[in-house]
């Protein structure tokens, strides 16, 4: 099936920046299975930059769920013992040396125009494209189709009078992961919310009893080490026991993986390059002026 890519404008080349064990661009050989491996490989990567972008204006969980799960189904692809880890070549080298639209299976995807993606904050300009699947019909797959619900990126979203309920059914892209288990209910309900919440909360706490209880629902619930310390020192303040050292600054929380999801993406395309970069430096050859600069912004 077509798609139209007449806004695409990322710069594909001839010469060979990307040497992985004596294979460049040119030269790399692939099997159309092996160039679907590598195509399903970029599309959860192209997901999760999408997702992340969303994910920071959208705190629905339901598109945390969706996140968790796409991040997770590209780790199957990733890293020593992924999909694409005994396979020639690696991914940057993928994208170049086989455009998207010229391969067999790309009436599987399609390239998420220019302007849909610069809405979401990604620039063809100065960023890869953005590989988006099919659903098994033949339509677009788009996160609004996957929550049930639009979000800040489409049409239907009114930001002013954000109403729209969040945590329907996820419709993921894969296999569902098996749903968490419920966590219960406690006389505090501490595990409904963030670190900084209860930070904020702690501070109009004076009875030690009601602290006390905090601390045990939070131990015997989530027993995240940031909110465990904050009450303690709380309990400290109160009771008159709190040290004169300064209290060290608060760990950051580890509950919101958006920042991580999309740092990760970019930051595994950088090993990808470093490592083509060092295999060519191994291999003899020189690097060009602009590879030297490349290296240096990184």
């Amino acid at each position: 099936m077509a798609v139209n890519t007449e806004s695409l404008t990322v710069e594909t080349t001839d010469e060979n920046t990307e040497t992985v064990s004596g294979t460049t661009v040119n030269s790399l050989e692939l099997t159309p299975e092996q160039i679907e491996t590598y195509t399903e490989y970029e599309c959860y990567v192209d997901m999760g930059r999408v997702l992340s972008k969303v994910a920071k204006h959208d705190d629905g969980d339901d598109l945390k769920a969706l996140l968790k799960s796409v991040l997770a189904k590209k780790k199957e692809y990733s890293g020593k013992n992924g999909k694409t880890s005994k396979l020639p070549g690696t991914l940057p080298m993928v994208r170049r040396a086989f455009p998207v639209e010229e391969r067999e299976c790309f009436e599987n995807y399609y390239v998420l125009p220019a302007e849909d993606a610069k809405r979401v904050g990604i620039d063809y300009e100065t960023e890869d494209y953005i590989l988006l699947p099919r659903n098994p019909d033949g339509s677009k797959w788009t996160i609004e189709g996957a929550l049930g619900r639009p979000t800040y990126f489409d049409e239907g979203w009114n930001d002013e009078a954000n109403d729209f309920e969040f945590g329907k059914a996820v419709k993921p892209v894969a296999e569902p992961e098996p749903e968490p288990e419920t966590e219960t209910e406690t006389e505090t309900n501490i595990h409904k919310f963030t670190v900084e919440e209860i930070r904020e909360q702690l501070q109009q706490i004076d009875d030690v009893d009601d602290l006390n209880l905090l601390l045990t629902d939070e131990k015997n619930g989530k027993n995240r080490k940031t909110a465990v310390k904050a009450i303690e020192s709380r309990i400290s303040a109160v009771s008159g026991t709190e040290d004169d050292t300064e209290e060290s600054e608060p760990e950051p929380e580890s509950e919101t993986e958006t920042d991580d999801a999309e740092s990760e993406s970019v930051e595994d395309a950088k090993a990808e390059l470093i490592r083509a970069l060092i295999e060519k430096v191994k291999n003899g050859e020189s690097l060009t002026d602009a590879e030297v600069s490349l290296i240096s912004s990184l």
